[in-house]
């Protein structure tokens, strides 16, 4: 879900030689790309700075450096997941144990093969790597029969560039690196998750 945080702060250092009278630019500059894709447990990943308020705080001129830190207020549009919160995103890449999907601002969720709706195996088609949902098929030649799991179908396919419904399972932030997050979904509930296809929406 998207929200707005209003008064969000950070810190900015900007260099001793960038110290003229564009600095403040400087300054909005710097918490930008700072900022902007930065993951937290609190608010999620921020995907735009929306204002920077006016610095209304002295520049801190940091020991023996000579850079200045400057305390900058702003509001931002966030983006944060939620546990259980159903997604649609497009497949980026898919190999034999799980599949990557890309939802919105989230660049990497991971899918793995145990958790994709029943049936769905590793399998390649003309080279590529996919996964294919096997179906029954009846011979027809004894009613009692049960039917074999035999082929597989040829429109439930999950490759790169696939749309897909799946649910959150978990979010976590790399400590070592604010701007990467692991997000983990799940496809295995078959009566709303899983491939939409083409003429389903």
């Amino acid at each position: 879900m998207y929200f707005k945080v209003n008064q969000m702060q950070r810190q900015v250092e900007i260099e001793p030689d960038r110290l003229g009278k564009d600095v403040w630019e400087d300054v909005q500059k710097e918490l930008k790309m700072m900022v902007e894709g930065e993951f937290s447990h609190e608010f999620g990943m921020i995907v735009k700075v929306i204002t920077i308020h006016p610095n209304s705080e002295p520049a801190a001129v940091k020991d023996h450096s000579g850079r200045c830190e400057f305390t900058v207020k702003f509001d931002a549009l966030v983006y944060k997941l939620f546990e259980n919160e159903v997604l649609l995103g497009t497949v980026t890449a898919v190999d034999s144990q799980s599949i990557i999907v890309e939802a919105g601002p989230i660049r990497h969720a991971q899918i793995t093969a145990e958790r994709l709706p029943d049936g769905y195996e590793a399998a390649e088609d003309a080279g590529e790597e996919v996964f294919q949902r096997r179906v029954y098929v009846d011979d027809g030649d004894d009613e009692d029969d049960m039917p074999e799991m035999d082929e597989f179908s040829s429109e439930d396919v999950i490759r790169v560039g696939s749309k897909v419904r799946f649910k959150v399972v978990s979010v976590d932030v790399d400590p070592q690196h604010a701007m990467r997050a692991w997000v983990i979904g799940d496809m295995s509930d078959n009566r709303s998750l899983g491939v939409i296809l083409d003429n389903i929406q």
